[in-house]
């Protein structure tokens, strides 16, 4: 048996665990997004999105913005009075997950994701998208799941978050799974 094989099989040291973030952790995450831009405005909605609803990156990425819209979602959004459902096709099924619009209209969700889809022009379709041409542009395409575990990664090390650890860079303390844990 190889060296490589048998670390995988021995499933070697257990991967550190990631720290959940809190209500004040995304805030200064949020603060080192550019408002000004469409990259910043659908990070922006990334965050709070994920965040609130709990969701997991391929849950983020694979919404679209209404049922069967594109073959490799995973759920889609319906905006209504009170706020956002969510409906999530994912491993254990299907479910819902409803969110209701906040008084903080700068942290809420259902408002990030309604500027993103509005500014962003999108009606159909994957609603995460890369933003092309030096940020003028939505692409049709859906962003990867990877540019989420990126982001996050990226702005809790702008935003200085450490959570009391030693560790020099917050990159390593958080990922894509701090949003739901």
């Amino acid at each position: 048996m190889s060296a490589l094989a048998d670390a995988r099989s021995s499933g070697g040291p257990p991967a550190p665990r990631k720290e959940t973030l809190t209500q004040s952790d995304l805030a200064s995450m949020l603060e080192t997004l550019d408002r000004g831009s469409l990259k910043g405005l659908r990070d922006r909605a990334i965050l709070l999105l994920g965040f609130a609803g709990r969701l997991a990156r391929a849950e983020i990425t694979g919404l679209d913005a209404g049922p069967d819209e594109s073959d490799d979602g995973c759920g889609w959004v319906k905006f209504g009075p009170e706020g956002l459902t969510i409906n999530v096709n994912g491993k254990a099924g299907q479910r819902q997950v409803e969110i209701a619009y906040t008084s903080d209209e700068a942290s809420c969700p259902v408002t990030a994701l309604r500027l993103w889809m509005r500014l962003g022009r999108i009606t159909n379709g994957p609603i995460f998208r890369r933003v092309l041409r030096g940020g003028k542009i939505v692409g049709k395409t859906r962003l990867h799941d990877q540019e989420v575990a990126r982001l996050v990664k990226r702005s809790a090390l702008a935003a200085g978050l450490r959570n009391g650890r030693t560790e020099t860079s917050s990159a390593g303390l958080f990922s894509s799974r701090s949003l739901h844990l």
